[in-house]
């Protein structure tokens, strides 16, 4: 089965692009104003090294903000930390876990009222973050 990975630009693209796709065989799509469209070939390691770097963010690889409530909501577990840092690129960033019990962790920055989901803990400067806890990391 061919994979195909998205890939959101933090803060957004300088057009109307929402996403890319990349896929196993090469091929790229954009979606623009939810209509997707053939794009000019992207590779996959262009599309990791803007992660690696901080200025994209992979989709679809954790789960989601709304997953993350209905889950606990359904456990009973009403209480979560959400901790406020800067990562290295001196950008808003906050994650949030279940209070007191072994969970999953959500990583997000923060771009005006928008929360961009990271698909993978974010380092954070050492002199502006908070201390995290070591439960479910």
């Amino acid at each position: 089965m061919e994979r195909i990975r998205k890939f959101r630009k933090v803060g957004g693209f300088g057009d109307s692009t929402d996403y890319l796709e990349v896929s196993d065989d090469g091929s790229t799509t954009v979606s623009r104003l939810g209509r997707r469209e053939a794009a000019p070939s992207y590779p996959l390691e262009a599309c990791l090294a803007h992660v690696a770097d901080g200025d994209w963010y992979e989709m679809d690889t954790q789960m989601s903000l709304q997953d993350y409530v209905e889950k606990y909501e359904k456990e009973g577990h009403q209480h979560h930390v959400m901790s406020l840092a800067l990562d290295l690129s001196q950008r808003n960033h906050i994650y949030i876990h279940p209070d007191g019990i072994d969970g999953e962790t959500l990583d997000f920055i923060v771009v005006g009222n928008s929360l961009h989901l990271l698909p993978y803990p974010m380092p954070l400067s050492t002199q502006h973050n908070a201390p995290r806890s070591s439960e479910g990391n």
